[in-house]
């Protein structure tokens, strides 16, 4: 599989964050209003994106660090 690099990974992210964030937001509106029974908890999404994103971040490819020293030659 190809690794994601950088910004794809920042990308899938904040897709992901975003998702968490809509489907805690109907969760807990149908926990308010008693739209009856619930599959989700709240916080499930919260807790499946953290796991998504470990993984995206396994798959990511880093680029090295460019620190901008200067080591001397002996």
């Amino acid at each position: 599989m190809e690794k994601f690099n950088e910004f794809e990974e920042y990308f899938i992210n904040e897709a992901l964050t975003r998702a968490a964030e809509t489907a805690e937001k109907e969760v807990e509106e149908a926990e308010k209003t008693g739209r009856g029974r619930l599959i989700f908890a709240s916080g499930y999404f919260t807790m499946v994106v953290k796991e998504i994103k470990d993984k995206v971040s396994r798959n990511t490819e880093r680029q090295p660090k460019n620190d901008d020293s200067f080591e001397e030659e002996e």
